[in-house]
């Protein structure tokens, strides 16, 4: 019997941009991150938690999970975006160009420099994980990046 679950089947040589583009569904920040928190734990319920890049699921976490909170040229702005810097939830691959976040404003988070470096993330202060510990890597780093993403949607309801 096969036990993989059923988001890690599909053909081989997946790749982000064959997925749904969800950057311009979400109505606000709040829902993205909402959302980025959902699936996560979703993932974290299977037993073998090990999203690899041959899976829908680990293309679905670099698509929808904030990775850093970027500066948006207005005042006090800043975008959400994924492991491809990207607007959360765009299905388009670093190689396809620039995104103009300023074309995002549903995904925009209004808030000082001050209080961004308060929240504590990870280097800069902007980021939620570092490509040693991506939320994909092990289910302790998912479990810390959850704690982080709590202290996000908390300072921006």
């Amino acid at each position: 019997m096969n036990m993989r679950p059923s988001w890690a089947s599909g053909p081989k040589n997946k790749d982000v941009s064959q997925l749904e583009d969800l950057s311009r569904s979400y109505p606000d920040a709040k829902a993205a991150t909402r959302h980025a928190l959902a699936l996560l734990e979703a993932s974290l319920t299977h037993k073998r938690y090990s999203p690899s890049p041959n899976t829908w699921r680990y293309h679905e976490l670099r698509r929808d999970l904030p990775y850093v909170i970027h500066e948006v040229d207005l005042p006090d702005t800043w975008i959400l975006v994924n492991r491809e810097y990207k607007p959360v939830g765009s299905n388009m691959r670093s190689r396809d160009g620039f995104a103009v976040y300023e074309d995002y404003p549903n995904l925009h988070v209004h808030m000082t420099r001050k209080q961004l470096v308060a929240l504590r993330f990870l280097g800069s202060g902007r980021a939620l994980f570092s490509g040693s510990c991506t939320p994909w890597n092990s289910r302790s780093d998912a479990k810390a990046y959850i704690v982080r993403l709590n202290r996000l949607l908390k300072a921006i309801e």
